[in-house]
């Protein structure tokens, strides 16, 4: 009689469920109750490598930060709950259509939880960036998981949320005798088809993973900061970099970050590479799972343990926080580490992002399309560019200490952020207000348009113009980094500042005549620029310098003789068959004092006054 009322409940409570929809403050990635505070996590998997085939228990220890009337999880439908246990005691539950698993159990605010899942299934594979993997390398089983943003429910229940946490979490693998897993922490056990993994670091579900082949493993050392701290490389058998090469590029990048960003954070724990079978590479905390190890992609999974792990974007809406970081913070590191590519480099970030000029924000407006979240010309490479302009602008010092601040803001180290959050950071830092820059460079679409106009007023002079086309709904001017280089005769002089109005006049002093003027020789701007040049207007010419003692001939047209008389206007020497820009020869016995120089260009006679000086 008790197991027919508990059916009646059972079946009217699945009623209830399907008529009344989606719980109230809940978003499409996620059906989880949001109300809840993991701090544990302990996962055990009975893994069948070759069909990927899991036996699963999760133990989900929890404060209800709410009074809620269920409990529920993230879990693919493709997958079978066994049962499922709230503080040890058996309860009822539903595994709903949308991947829900839904416990009916009230949970009161201010208590601990435990709720115990037994599972079993073959997960959905390629979810997101990756998901689920199972396959076959040279006939060799291997597993792995990537769950970034939405995949870690394709293989255990959990919430897909970038709200929560875990204090510490615990991996337990039983697989092949054969195999060999990775996962984030330490190595707490291991004998031939069993391991258990242990994190002692917070760290969200979506980085929560593991992978699973015959690997080659190795142990060494780095030194990261003031720790020494192992090293774990996790190879293929069949070849791959030899593991003091990826310890010696990771080497140089701790050097670097240790002094950008601060401590390594899990420097109880380790670092290591884990090689799989997929482009690219996946920040899993301590683990990073590289599907190559070029020094950028080395460089770009290891900085994301400072940006991404530590500190985690609080919405895929600021995924920029993570990646656009990590690819400037990569490219910072060529920078140091192969300063010959460091142009290189810039020029092919800003040829993807100028490729649609008009078109996209870093900001994520439909943060529910994996392709937008992860474009790699606007999250990735347009990210990267702005914090390059804001580097620049600000000096290294102070986007230093903005970087250090930001990640080691108690409110945020450990937790989430999100894009005003750095802008607070960075303004504190510099003392700037920045609304304006990040008005512009994160949340408009597209980039601003210059038109630079530049022209030579007198021989140490020149004007300039520019006009800023913003790309800001409101027009107002989005500040722009500019960067011009004046040539003369074996000289140059640098021009760079950060344009922060629509329409901007300058004239500046030039310790020599410009013949020429170069747009952004370095590659440092980001807005779309043109450039016109108008040089000096010189009638017959002009002599630089002067006073001197061989001075070149500037002039648009080779005249057609020149003559060289005394300040009384006798005649000296003559000379023919110069032409613009070259040095006239006047000789070193020429006596210092007051000359003029005679020129005919076109049939016109022009005459200047020419100093000689001592020589």
């Amino acid at each position: 009689m008790l197991d027919f009322i508990k059916s009646i409940r059972i079946a009217f409570a699945l009623l209830f469920v399907l008529l009344s929809g989606p719980a109230i403050g809940r978003c499409q990635s996620s059906v989880a109750t949001l109300s809840t505070d993991v701090f544990f996590w302990n996962i055990e998997l009975d893994v069948e490598a070759d069909s990927g085939f899991l036996i699963g228990k999760v133990e989900t220890h929890f404060y209800a930060t709410e009074p809620e009337a269920f409990l529920a999880f993230d879990l693919s439908n493709a997958l079978t709950t066994d049962s499922v246990l709230l503080n040890g005691n058996s309860v009822s539950f539903a595994h709903l259509p949308g991947n829900e698993l839904r416990i009916f159990a009230a949970l009161a605010a201010g208590n601990s939880y435990t709720a115990t899942i037994y599972y079993r299934g073959t997960p959905v594979q390629g979810a997101g960036l990756g998901g689920f993997y199972a396959g076959k390398r040279q006939g060799i089983p291997e597993v792995w998981t990537l769950s970034q943003p939405f995949a870690a429910s394709d293989w255990w229940p959990t919430k897909n949320t970038l709200s929560d946490k875990a204090d510490s979490l615990r991996m337990e693998f039983h697989c092949d005798s054969a195999l060999r897993v990775a996962a984030p922490g330490t190595l707490q056990h291991s004998s031939p088809g069993y391991s258990v993994w242990m994190h002692s670091y917070p760290i969200p579900a979506y980085l929560v993973a593991f992978s699973l082949t015959n690997y080659d493993t190795l142990s060494l050392h780095v030194r990261a900061c003031t720790d020494s701290i192992p090293f774990a490389a996790y190879t293929f058998p069949e070849g791959s970099q030899p593991p003091q090469l990826q310890a010696k590029a990771v080497q140089a990048g701790l050097d670097l970050y240790c002094d950008w960003l601060g401590p390594y954070p899990y420097a109880n724990e380790k670092y290591g590479h884990a090689q799989f079978s997929r482009g690219g590479g996946m920040e899993h905390p301590t683990f990073s799972f590289m599907g190559g190890f070029g020094l950028e992609l080395t460089l770009h999974e290891l900085v994301h343990q400072w940006v991404g792990n530590m500190v985690t974007c609080g919405s895929w809406a600021h995924i920029w926080l993570n990646e656009g970081f990590a690819t400037y913070l990569s490219g910072m590191g060529i920078e140091q580490i192969q300063p010959e590519q460091w142009l290189n480099w810039k020029q092919s970030q800003r040829q993807a992002v100028w490729s649609e000029p008009h078109d996209g924000a870093v900001f994520v407006r439909d943060s529910l399309v994996v392709q937008r979240i992860f474009s790699s010309r606007l999250s990735y490479k347009k990210a990267a560019l702005v914090l390059h302009q804001l580097r620049l602008w600000l000096g290294d010092s102070v986007f230093k200490a903005g970087l250090k601040q930001y990640l080691n803001s108690p409110e945020l180290k450990w937790g989430f952020a999100r894009t005003e959050d750095f802008q607070r950071a960075m303004e504190s830092a510099s003392g700037k207000p920045l609304q304006d820059f990040f008005n512009g460079w994160i949340y408009a679409e597209g980039v601003p348009e210059l038109q630079i106009q530049v022209q030579v007023s007198s021989a140490q002079s020149v004007a300039i113009h520019i006009e800023q086309l913003s790309n800001q709904a409101d027009e107002r001017a989005t500040p722009s980094w500019v960067s011009l280089s004046f040539r003369g005769i074996g000289k140059e002089q640098r021009l760079e500042f950060m344009l922060n109005s629509t329409v901007f006049d300058t004239l500046i002093d030039c310790s020599f005549l410009p013949l020429d003027c170069r747009l952004d020789p370095e590659a440092n701007m980001l807005a779309l620029a043109e450039l016109s040049f108008k040089p000096l207007e010189l009638p017959g010419g002009i002599l630089f310098p002067n006073p001197g003692i061989e001075p070149v001939l500037v002039c648009q047209e080779a005249p057609e003789s020149i003559r060289l008389c005394d300040a009384g206007g006798r005649f000296v020497k003559a000379l023919h068959g110069f032409a613009c820009g070259q040095t006239l020869p006047f000789g070193l016995n020429l006596d210092p004092g007051i000359y003029w120089i005679e020129c005919k260009v076109n049939g016109v006679e022009f005459r200047y006054k020419f100093v000689r000086a001592q020589h």
